[in-house]
């Protein structure tokens, strides 16, 4: 039982094959880097906020 593909067609499979895991592979890159900045934030804001409980706190 032949292939129906030919080989510009199976090349083109490849070729496709090819770019869908270097799309899924920077997807990934893209969510890992926007949970690292998102949780960078969410550190920063609540050091701003506890700074600024402790400067209320030290004022009265």
């Amino acid at each position: 039982m032949g292939s129906w593909l030919t080989a510009s067609d199976a090349e083109l499979e490849a070729e496709f094959w090819k770019s869908e895991r270097k799309i899924n592979a920077l997807r990934e890159k893209l969510r890992e880097e926007y949970h690292r900045v998102h949780f960078f934030r969410r550190v920063m804001l609540r050091k701003k906020i506890l700074q600024a409980a402790v400067q209320k706190a030290v004022r009265g």
